[in-house]
């Protein structure tokens, strides 16, 4: 299994190494059993953040792609998408549509995906609302990348 995560912001073209070590075991313990909800279709609290952030999102085979939102239910704006790629295949159609429907311009090119396995990270427009990012989401989207590594349930 790999050690090191790409995780690459689609706004900027920025890539970084996540490495395994640097996420706690209890932060993936926490990400998986939201994931559980998240892939049965729930909009659940965002672990490791605070009050006002939930998740959804959906999976297709080696491939996750989530939404941080901050709001309540009823009234809420998409800050962050992440999606993962743990393998080869359809990576590349979970690539494309980071970006086919991607509402903010993006410095990446959507023919040219990284190798996997891979995090990639596309603001929101609802993140040019706030008026400081919490710290907790690039961790918690570092969280996610290796959650989903190991999710095997």
């Amino acid at each position: 299994m790999t050690q090191n995560l790409r995780r690459i912001t689609l706004t900027t073209g920025r890539v970084t190494q996540v490495a395994r070590h640097d996420i706690r075991d209890d932060a993936i313990a926490a990400i998986a059993e939201m994931l559980d909800g998240v892939l049965l279709g729930g909009l659940l609290p965002a672990p490791g953040g605070s009050d006002g952030y939930l998740v959804d999102g959906s999976h297709h085979r080696d491939n996750l792609m989530v939404t941080l939102w901050r709001g309540s239910r009823a009234q809420r704006m998409p800050i962050l998408t992440t999606a993962v790629a743990r393998g080869p295949g359809p990576a590349l159609t979970l690539w494309r549509e980071m970006h086919r429907s991607a509402q903010m311009s993006l410095a990446t090119d959507t023919g040219s995906p990284p190798p996997e396995p891979w995090i990639a990270d596309r603001p929101e427009p609802g993140s040019l609302l706030l008026a400081d990012t919490p710290a907790w989401i690039e961790n918690w989207s570092r969280g996610l990348g290796w959650a989903w590594m190991e999710y095997g349930r």
